[in-house]
């Protein structure tokens, strides 16, 4: 991506690129009267180190600004670019050793004006630059600044360190304390959104943010099995950030503002610089190139997920990265515990037993190599709203694909399962809605299970489970089983089966094809059958095996429906995918 305003530009090429040639200095308010010598000495340190990083970063040759042909974000054109996995270079030791002079430059200020907000927020900002996550949590902890700004401090901090659960609390600390107008500007989330979603959300009241935040921070959040919510912190943490650049120099030498601000909240900081080639009539202003971890993704969820996420379906909630729909995302981010994240084909299924139910739940990673060799660890979790605790199961030395058996109470919620590399090289998700559509009903069907086709049809869920398989993909012209449960079956009840094969919406050119007879119109498979109970039960399982071999390669809905002969109509469905045969 890049930004361009006349001799100004922020690329995001493998990374966030921030360029320019120079600018004017931010301007500067001295704290107070005797502090204003032991301020300016800091000021001054901070700019000097600063001067140092533009003059010794890295060489790159990067290739001059291209036309804003994106989005506009007040003095700068936004565009994405390559979204390579960035390894940033060697350090340089003059940086390194012009860091280490510089903190502490600040700490002998801090002795001298302990309780001075920019002198306490440069601190922090620098000894986590230089990589020490402990000594920034210790360094939190001493904080003697304004009281919310060491609670914003600590959690950015805690939030560096990977403790989301403690950063989390901190912030909300924070939040607590800070002043009103600054409390509204920190939760105004509206930059994050989607258009339609932005236009409904800047109609709520400071106050009446709360509610439509939380639903927003729960979808969004990566890893529902990571403790805390990352994102979250990840959030407050950019905030706190864009902050500590206020009246700070940064190594583009330009002015802060509220386009740069509306930059580091949406998209992250700079954590590595380069420095370009410099033009022949300026030879000491070489342009300086600010670089953010990449891949980085998008996690909110669309705004009509947010509003009703029971109707979304398993292709509501992909990975994606810089681009959303053809479109540039609002916002992404990259999790420091996992280099690359990537969308897998899982799925949860329920089977009622009495008030609660047992999760069958089923993955197939397999399709992202990366993982291919790795530790894993597999987890799930299951919860209906951001109020609530999520049931959580997890499951150590994991394979790519796999099954798992979760107990839950018998309900719809959402689940999002999960793969992580202890290490935190890699991760993995499916999220999706499960569950039955009508707890409340006399009766219900289970979810839909599919299971090897050469195994004998199973009758029970027991039965069926060394059967299953792990994905919902299905070898082209070939078969699947099929298991569900009926439940409180009647001792003379006669239940009318019927079970349906529907393609899912094709494509354009698949449309034409049809519509000029060079493809065959499509009609959805059928299979019906009546089965007359020989007893009460209460479960009643049930299986059967379909044939495939006349689907061609595509998505596809397979819905069960139950009717009880002058009752109720029951209907549980799930995706399957056929797709070609492996070589």
């Amino acid at each position: 991506m890049a930004l361009s305003l006349f001799v100004v530009t922020v690329a995001m090429g493998a990374a966030l690129q921030l360029t320019s040639a120079g600018g004017d200095r931010p301007r500067i308010s001295p704290a107070g009267r005797d502090s204003v010598r032991e301020l300016k000495r800091a000021r001054s340190a901070q700019d000097e180190f600063e001067r140092t990083r533009r003059a010794h970063a890295p060489r790159t040759w990067d290739r001059s600004p291209r036309p804003c042909n994106d989005q506009l974000i007040g003095r700068f054109c936004f565009w994405y670019g390559d979204t390579a996995e960035s390894k940033p270079p060697e350090e340089p030791s003059r940086i390194v050793s012009a860091r280490r002079k510089l903190l502490g430059a600040l700490a002998s200020s801090a002795r001298v004006i302990a309780g001075d907000d920019w002198v306490a927020g440069q601190r922090m900002r620098y000894v986590l630059e230089a990589g020490d996550t402990a000594a920034a949590v210790a360094l939190s902890r001493e904080c003697k600044a304004t009281g919310w700004w060491c609670d914003a401090l600590r959690g950015f901090a805690l939030h560096a360190a990977r403790d989301y659960e403690r950063a989390d609390a901190a912030f909300s600390d924070a939040l607590a304390r800070m002043p009103e107008r600054e409390r509204c500007r920190w939760t105004d989330l509206s930059a994050l959104l989607d258009d339609d979603t932005r236009e409904r959300y800047r109609k709520l009241r400071c106050e009446d943010r709360a509610a439509e935040n939380a639903r927003l921070w729960w979808l969004g959040d990566p890893f529902h099995t990571v403790p805390g919510n990352d994102r979250r912190t990840e959030h407050y943490s950019r905030l706190t950030m864009a902050r500590m650049h206020e009246q700070a120099w940064n190594a583009h030498g330009i002015a802060w503002g509220d386009d740069l601000r509306e930059l580091v909240v949406r998209y992250g900081w700079s954590t590595w610089w380069t420095r370009g080639e410099a033009p022949l009539h300026a030879p000491s202003s070489a342009p300086i190139t600010g670089r953010s971890r990449t891949p980085a993704y998008h996690f909110l969820p669309e705004g009509r997920i947010a509003a009703d996420p029971r109707a979304s379906s398993e292709r509501d909630w992909p990975v994606e990265g810089l681009l959303r729909n053809g479109k540039t995302a609002q916002e992404y981010y990259s999790p420091s515990y996992a280099i690359s994240v990537s969308a897998m084909d899982g799925d949860a299924q329920l089977f009622r037993r009495g008030d609660s139910a047992l999760a069958v739940v089923t993955w197939d990673a397999t399709a992202d190599t990366r993982l291919a060799g790795l530790e894993l660890d597999a987890a799930v979790a299951l919860t209906r709203n951001e109020r609530e605790p999520a049931l959580v199961r997890h499951e150590r030395g994991a394979r790519p694909t796999g099954v798992m058996v979760a107990t839950t109470p018998w309900r719809s919620m959402l689940m999002s399962l999960e793969l992580l590399s202890p290490r935190g090289e890699r991760g993995a998700r499916a999220r999706r809605w499960v569950g039955p559509t009508d707890t409340l009903a006399p009766s219900g069907l289970s979810g839909l299970l599919l299971l090897d086709p050469d195994a004998p049809l199973p009758t029970t869920l027991d039965e069926a489970l060394p059967h299953v398989r792990t994905g919902s993909t299905v070898p082209e012209g070939g078969k699947v089983g099929l298991f569900w449960e009926a439940y409180d079956v009647g001792r003379d009840d006669t239940l009318a089966v019927t079970i349906t094969v529907d393609r899912e919406s094709p494509g354009t050119f698949r449309r034409m094809a049809e519509a000029l007879r060079l493809k065959r119109q499509w009609t959805p498979m059928s299979l019906a059958w009546h089965d007359p109970a020989a007893e009460s039960r209460s479960v009643a399982g049930q299986s059967v095996v379909l044939d495939l071999s006349e689907l061609a390669r595509g998505g596809y809905r397979v819905r069960v429906r139950v009717t009880r002969l002058g009752g109720e109509t029951l209907v549980a469905e799930r995706r399957i995918e056929v797709v070609g045969r492996r070589r």
